[in-house]
């Protein structure tokens, strides 16, 4: 006989649960929605914005260089003047 009232107890905690959980997930949305509408100001999007360009600009400015002393003439330059100041060491020792 004290089966049904387990059962009903069971199904009154999981009611509160359900009820609990769909409050704080209501809650939750309300708060994500004030912070992202008290962040998205004028000034925030700018700074956002700027700070990404800039960002971008400077990886690419650096892919640049690197590619310039990796593949391009850079590279060249920098092989002969180690190339001669090897020569000059080692020319010196003979």
């Amino acid at each position: 006989m004290n089966i049904p009232i387990i059962r009903l107890e069971i199904e009154g905690m999981r009611y509160q649960i359900a009820t609990a959980l769909a409050q704080h997930s209501f809650e939750l949305g309300e708060g994500i929605q004030r912070a992202v509408a008290e962040f998205c100001t004028e000034e925030n999007i700018d700074k956002v914005v700027n700070t990404l360009v800039n960002e971008q600009i400077k990886k690419t400015v650096q892919d640049e260089v690197t590619a310039f002393f990796s593949y391009g003439k850079g590279r060249t330059a920098v092989k002969s003047a180690v190339e001669e100041i090897m020569r000059s060491v080692f020319d010196e020792g003979e």
